[in-house]
């Protein structure tokens, strides 16, 4: 049997308010940051799961009943690998480049 956190539980603890429980049971918690959603959000199975996976390997969407993620950290997800992204395709563009095509300045 699997036994998932929810974080609504949690956070009063994580926050020293230990009153908030009954308040929080129409609120949702983002995955990412542990704050209230106030807004939007996303259903973590809706994220693109290679992304979460590939840039924060270390947070387990599995074992949190109900994950979501409010839109600023998806905002900052999605930039954040969009640069990931190109600085990979900017590697890869110089590694395959044969080095008699690369121009190096000289400083001296």
């Amino acid at each position: 049997m699997e036994c998932l956190v929810d974080l609504r539980e949690i956070y009063p603890k994580e926050k020293g308010n230990t009153q908030l429980t009954d308040k929080l049971n129409d609120h949702k918690i983002c995955r990412l940051c542990m704050q209230l959603i106030q807004g939007d959000f996303m259903l973590a199975h809706e994220v693109e799961a290679d992304m979460l996976k590939k840039y924060i390997p270390e947070i387990n969407f599995d074992v949190v009943k109900d994950p979501v993620v409010c839109k600023q950290c998806f905002d900052f997800l999605g930039v954040h690998s969009g640069f990931i992204r190109k600085c990979l395709e900017v590697e890869e563009k110089l590694i395959t480049q044969k080095p008699s095509t690369i121009s190096v300045r000289n400083s001296h």
